[in-house]
């Protein structure tokens, strides 16, 4: 399902935005106007829970995301990523990696710090990528990986914001 919003302001956007995100609708395409208005938001919220192995490769957090930064917008796009997950079971002499990969190279990775045992824990981040070409197209990928025992990620949220330079 795909919504179009036009011309409202930011507190609406974010109000019609979590709408969207309660009755499942996602892309969400905004109009632009001012600098650094989202142009196009994209919404996943995923509720099953991912069981993390020490020694596994990266989980797959969210599905990919294809960003396209349209051909008209001639300084080129920036890309704002949101990521808000729920981890828990993370040793305290350990960690949680979130990787942020952009065409399938590493643009970020973060340590997210140790729950307290079975403590439930929300890690939100936030990631900019600039410099994204007039009419090209990148993917955005955020993957999650344990670094020791077995630690869980449950309810996460992603949302990419496409803004126009």
């Amino acid at each position: 399902m795909l919504w179009h919003v036009e011309r409202l302001r930011s507190t609406t956007r974010i109000a019609v935005a979590l709408v969207c995100i309660l009755f499942g609708a996602s892309p969400v395409t905004f109009a632009g106007s001012g600098p650094f208005a989202p142009w196009r938001v994209f919404v996943e919220h995923t509720f099953f829970t991912l069981d993390l192995q020490q020694d596994a490769s990266p989980t797959t957090a969210f599905a990919s995301k294809n960003v396209a930064c349209p051909a008209r917008s001639t300084r080129g796009c920036t890309v704002r990523v949101k990521t808000s997950i729920d981890i828990w079971d993370v040793p305290s002499q350990s960690g949680m990696r979130q990787w942020v990969l952009v065409s399938g190279r590493v643009h970020d990775l973060i340590l997210l710090e140790p729950t307290r045992g079975g403590m439930h824990g929300q890690r939100t981040c936030q990631f900019v990528i600039q410099h994204i070409d007039a009419g090209s197209t990148v993917t955005i990928d955020i993957q999650l990986e344990n670094l020791s025992g077995t630690a869980h990620a449950g309810d996460r949220v992603e949302t990419v914001d496409l803004l126009l330079n």
